[in-house]
């Protein structure tokens, strides 16, 4: 088995063509990552640049969407959730980012539904004015009535809500993974469980051979995946997953990801196959090699004339939604979700409104309530109000960290992945572990909880076929 750069043949990471310059490339990402935060709200109430930049890649997403999760299978009602809610009474004492709750109704067979939680978007004086959904429960019957909520800073807060039908589907791209993850599985005669043993021995270095054809090991190919899975996938693919379909969504992505073992299998045994090598040594591999290259032999094999221009179609189309999604989910959600870790440490980087009074200054939040509030103020005190939006800069850094990396090519990214991927693993698995040790009397409890809401018919999204989509997701 030789040394490749084949980390790089799955869905989420491809090879560009040898004429496209990576330095090119590497100044794109570094504008993407540092205006990335800047998609937040502007000072003005018209739209900016960046609205306009996002509203137009949200139309596109939403198109690509619908017929990626075009619903093949709806099934019947399973109960009602939350399509809209507004304030009925604002209570008081509350702040910008309470969560508050509403209690689900028990189904027919006595089981309480999820909760449903709200965000707090906009207050005024401590009286809600906004709130945003956070996760929508499921109810068999539901309030005529204002609701009251709970949780949160303050009390005496009630809303009206706009409840729509819950219908479980089967999107078109989870019943495809499905199909085909389970067709994999058995034409490969179970690799993924027959194959472990050999997995190891491969990343273990058993089959390395230096004199070998590539650029990169396979343990630096290895950690190269896995830098884009550890956080995006493990962490916050499992909470939202979890957060939608309930506790039984760990049970089928247990199963998901044993069956997408021999879809991925697959993928770089195909890379593997139709790779080429560049006159300078350089090895280009990945889906659009093999879409092309692949879909042309079965035409000549077949004698079919359309297999060649679909592969190319399909090749060029995987490139360019590879590009978008490393833009999205391997640049911005990263860069957002760490931004918002470091900013609670380092208040420089927090937008907020600021209003100096002399030598003293008070900061507001930057929401609309909060913008009111900072304006009222520096009229009492005849001052003005600052934004301060230093975001920008840690998307600068970012920038600049991740072009050193990426402009030094396949072999600078693999062993800056082969030196931070274990340590970041070795974290994860750590804290993971610790987190079990901790909760060890809860254990049995959860098991239970998670295989009863997996096949029990009224767990969330009305149970296996809602969490077995959510799992697969």
């Amino acid at each position: 088995m030789k040394q490749t750069t084949e980390a790089f043949s799955g869905k989420k990471n491809c090879m560009m063509p040898a004429g496209i310059d990576r330095r090119f490339l590497a100044a794109c990402m570094a504008f993407t990552l540092s205006v990335a935060p800047a998609f937040a709200q502007e000072a003005e109430d018209e739209k900016g640049v960046f609205d306009q930049v996002d509203a137009a890649a949200g139309w596109v997403v939403g198109k690509i969407a619908a017929v990626f999760f075009y619903p093949i299978w709806t099934f019947d009602k399973v109960g009602d959730q939350v399509k809209e809610v507004k304030t009925e009474a604002g209570g008081s004492g509350y702040t910008v980012g309470d969560i508050v709750v509403i209690v689900g109704e028990k189904t027919a067979d006595g089981t309480e539904t999820n909760k449903t939680k709200f965000k707090v978007k906009s207050v005024s004086d401590g009286e809600v004015q906004e709130l945003t959904i956070e996760s929508a429960g499921l109810y068999s019957e539901v309030p005529e009535n204002s609701v009251s909520a709970t949780g949160g800073s303050g009390t005496g807060l009630s809303v009206n809500i706009e409840w729509e039908p819950k219908h479980p589907t089967i999107p078109l791209v989870v019943g495809w993974l499905v199909v085909g993850a389970v067709f994999f599985t058995l034409r490969m005669g179970f690799i993924n469980f027959r194959g472990f043993k050999h997995a190891i021995d491969v990343v273990r270095g058993k089959y390395d051979n230096p004199d070998a054809e590539g650029e990169v090991s396979h343990f630096q190919a290895l950690s190269s995946a896995l830098s884009a899975t550890v956080g995006l996938g493990n962490i916050a693919g499992v909470a939202i997953a979890v957060s939608l379909g309930g506790p039984g969504a760990i049970f089928w992505m247990i199963i998901a990801g044993f069956l997408g073992m021999s879809s991925k299998f697959t993928e770089c045994t195909l890379g593997q196959k139709y790779r080429e090598t560049r006159p300078d040594g350089r090895v280009m591999g990945g889906a659009m090699f093999y879409l092309q290259n692949g879909l042309a032999e079965v035409g000549k094999r077949t004698g079919g004339t359309i297999y060649q221009p679909l592969g190319k179609f399909l090749a060029v189309a995987f490139a360019i939604l590879c590009i978008g999604g490393s833009f999205g989910g391997g640049n911005t959600f990263q860069v957002n979700q760490s931004l918002n870790a470091v900013q609670e440490t380092i208040p420089f980087l927090k937008e907020a409104y600021v209003v100096y009074d002399g030598e003293e200054r008070r900061e507001f939040d930057a929401t609309p309530a909060g913008r009111e509030e900072a304006t009222n103020y520096a009229r009492e005190v005849e001052s003005k109000v600052h934004h301060r939006y230093n975001q920008w800069v840690f998307g600068l850094v970012m920038a600049v960290l991740t072009g050193l990396v990426i402009i030094g090519g396949i072999k600078r990214i693999a062993l800056t992945a082969e030196k931070i991927v274990p340590a970041m693993c070795g974290i994860y698995l750590l804290t993971c572990l610790a987190v079990l040790f901790m909760h060890a009397s809860e254990i049995p409890a959860a098991f239970k909880t998670i295989i009863d809401s997996a096949f029990n018919p009224s767990a969330a999204w009305g149970g296996f076929i809602g969490v077995l989509v959510i799992g697969f997701k």
